[in-house]
């Protein structure tokens, strides 16, 4: 179902979310949310027309997830462990979605979980950008209520001063602000 308007979203969420003033995110209904609504929040952020329509439902997946437990966070910190040899024996598998990225991150999440998987992370290159034709703020969005941690990838030159800028925006975690492929930390 597409939204035509901001109130068909908000009538959609009345009594499983409560929009506050000043914009506080309330969950009233946890179930029925995440059964029933998060699937209609994430078409419309991909799907709808309506740019404000398409940023409402981006924040309120971001909020409602923060409400959930599922918090953006970086995996820098990890990184810096692992190079100070605070952390061994294990690798940190990063994994590209070109399409279909909420059922395929779900489908990573479900198996992750099923099989105790400790790190690991999703990551877009600037490449990947362009020929799949998804930008940093709808691959963030498609991943919110799924990811453990996302680290887009960047290239050289003014277009990535533009991701950058795209991305801290939208609160995209942690840019590597290498122009190669990182190599392997020994």
């Amino acid at each position: 179902m597409l939204y035509s308007i901001k109130a068909d979203l908000i009538n959609d969420l009345k009594g499983i979310v409560d929009i506050q003033k000043g914009g506080t995110i309330k969950i009233i209904d946890k179930d029925t949310f995440r059964n029933k609504k998060i699937d209609t929040l994430i078409y419309n952020a991909v799907f709808n027309k309506e740019a404000a329509i398409k940023n409402i439902c981006r924040w309120l997946i971001r909020g409602c997830g923060n409400q959930l437990g599922i918090v953006s966070s970086s995996i820098q910190s990890l990184y810096e462990a692992i190079g100070k040899k605070q952390f061994k024996g294990f690798t940190v598998p990063a994994i590209n979605i070109r399409g279909l990225t909420y059922d395929v991150a779900r489908s990573i999440f479900r198996a992750a979980k099923k099989n105790h998987v400790g790190a690991f992370i999703f990551e877009i290159a600037r490449s990947e950008i362009g020929y799949t034709d998804q930008r940093p703020v709808e691959y963030a969005t498609l991943l919110n209520m799924h990811r453990q941690s996302l680290r887009p990838l960047s290239r050289k030159g003014m277009k990535v001063r533009y991701l950058f800028k795209e991305t801290i925006s939208r609160s995209t975690q942690n840019i590597t602000k290498k122009t190669k492929t990182p190599k392997s930390i020994k």
